[in-house]
């Protein structure tokens, strides 16, 4: 599995802050912030890790910023991450999981599971990742390319 949650962890600091300062904006600036943050995240996302054990109970904790994720690899195969981060202006929790094709020296994906974001008024902000293609697997030098469009649903007031 190549999305690492210690890797989101460690370099969220930034990517909450705009999440911190959408919590107190109006609906537009609102969903201008969540975007930049979903955006902002994207680079570090997906990263070469070892997956959790969920037969030996492998769980992951941190702070970072103002806010405190728990992970723990709920599935092994497939490989499902199952994820809460708790914030005082907003909740992300969901799973992860990935659909991969593979190639001699490039792989192609689809991070499927369930992204939300919950802001203390209420709002619910449903998240759909891009697919992927990742080259230089073998040889080369590494590339990963998103492909398609990432999909941001406001559940309460119906933004897209």
């Amino acid at each position: 599995m190549f999305y690492n949650i210690k890797s989101f962890a460690y370099n969220a600091r930034n990517h909450h802050e705009f999440l911190e300062k959408a919590g107190d904006a109006s609906n537009i600036e609102r969903m201008k912030l969540v975007t930049t943050s979903f955006i902002s995240g994207l680079h570090f996302g997906l990263t070469m890790g070892k997956p959790f054990n969920p037969i030996i109970g492998e769980t992951f904790q941190c702070k970072s910023g103002n806010s405190l994720v728990y992970a723990e690899q709920t599935s092994h195969h497939p490989p499902i991450t199952s994820f809460l981060i708790v914030n005082p202006m907003f909740k992300q929790y969901g799973s992860i999981g990935m659909e991969a094709t593979a190639a001699p020296n490039t792989m192609t994906g689809k991070i499927v599971g369930k992204f939300n974001l919950e802001f203390n008024d209420g709002t619910v902000y449903n998240f759909k990742l891009p697919d992927f293609t990742l080259s230089g697997i073998m040889v080369g030098r590494r590339y990963i390319n998103w492909n398609g469009a990432i999909k941001i649903d406001d559940t309460v007031i119906n933004l897209i």
